[in-house]
């Protein structure tokens, strides 16, 4: 996001978020909601995210086992059986596509007369 399209923000909302902008010494914002923080540092060029869960970390879905034991049986019956529908929708007992059901507008486009046709 450009300086110029900030101000366009700010103007137009009054809670727009406020810009941060990182880099140069050269850049001297004056408008609100603007703050400027600077050089990124020799340090910081090679700070590196180190993440809390490794790539061997297997997820812990042995916490759903009860919930899973409980519900698995109610959602069965909403399992989709290929067998015996031919969609989903079919199993559910809903009619696709749904008729309309108020009266269809038709619309006619005008009449043209040919005294109204100037030809140029």
């Amino acid at each position: 996001m450009n300086m110029k399209h900030h101000r366009t923000l700010t103007r137009e909302f009054k809670d727009a978020p406020t810009l941060v902008l990182a880099g140069s010494g050269e850049l001297h914002p004056k408008d609100k909601n603007v703050k400027l923080v600077g050089r990124i540092t020799e340090q910081q060029k090679y700070d590196t995210y180190k993440p809390l869960v490794s790539a061997t970390d297997v997820p812990a879905i042995h916490v759903n086992d009860d919930y899973m034991r409980t519900y698995r049986p109610l959602m069965e019956p909403y399992y989709y059986d290929s067998k015996k529908y031919d969609s989903y929708l079919d199993q559910l007992g809903i009619k696709y596509p749904n008729p309309p059901t108020g009266p269809i507008r038709r619309i006619t486009p005008p009449k043209s007369s040919s005294s109204d046709s100037s030809g140029g």
